[in-house]
């Protein structure tokens, strides 16, 4: 991931996030409720940084028939 679309998304995802938290608050709905969503999504938010996109290619090409005995 490159460092302009890292700091993108992460600015994105802190205004959606506190966007979101100031309008459920409007409607009375507490961090008591919504607070393990919010936590699970900034897990998801937190893992996509750290972990790798980068995947070796597999050939899984099979040459010979697997034949049982």
């Amino acid at each position: 991931m490159e460092p302009n679309s890292t700091i993108t998304i992460l600015g994105f995802s802190l205004l959606l996030i506190y966007g979101l938290t100031k309008i459920l608050d409007f409607y009375g709905i507490g961090i008591d409720i919504y607070g393990s969503y919010l936590a699970f999504y900034l897990f998801l938010l937190l893992s996509s940084f750290i972990l790798t996109r980068n995947y070796r290619k597999f050939n899984i090409a099979i040459t010979k028939p697997i034949t049982q005995n």
